[in-house]
Formats: C-alpha cells, structure tokens, sequence
C-alpha cells in the first residue's frame, strides 16, 4: 500500500460523514482495508468483488442515520 493511502482511511472516519463514496479503489488488499475500517467505524460498506467485476468503487452508509430494518443496495453495470 502507498503510504498516503494508509492514512486516508482514518482521515475520511475523522470527518464523520453520513455517506462516503470512494473511486479508483483497485487493489484487494486496498479494498479490504477500506471495508474493514468502514466496518469498525458504523457504516454499512458496499463493495464489488475485486477479481470479477472490478469497478473500483466502495460505498460506505452511516448506520446511526438508516431507520431500523432499512437494508441498503447498490446494483452494478459493466460498461
């Protein structure tokens, strides 16, 4: 991993927002960091599947701001 990339995980929690939309997300090992702290930090986290369709997005949704029982999607299309 790039050494700046390591720090903009915590960068982005800091700012405490309700949604994140993250692009240029390629890398496995990027991916699951970025889900990991998503994860850890609230938010619901969507993520394609890096070895079959990879299209280098992560969607990150704050919990706390979902009613209860709300299930979030995201759908994909390959270009």
């Amino acid at each position: 991993m790039v050494v700046g990339l390591a720090l903009l995980p915590a960068a982005i929690v800091d700012k405490n927002a309700d949604i994140v939309l993250l692009q240029e997300v390629w890398r496995e090992a990027d991916a699951e960091l970025f889900e990991d702290i998503g994860k850890k930090s609230g938010y619901v986290v969507h993520a394609g599947p890096r070895q079959t369709h990879n299209d280098g997005l992560i969607t990150w949704v704050k919990t706390d701001i979902l009613a209860p029982g709300t299930k979030v999607e995201t759908g994909r299309k390959a270009y």
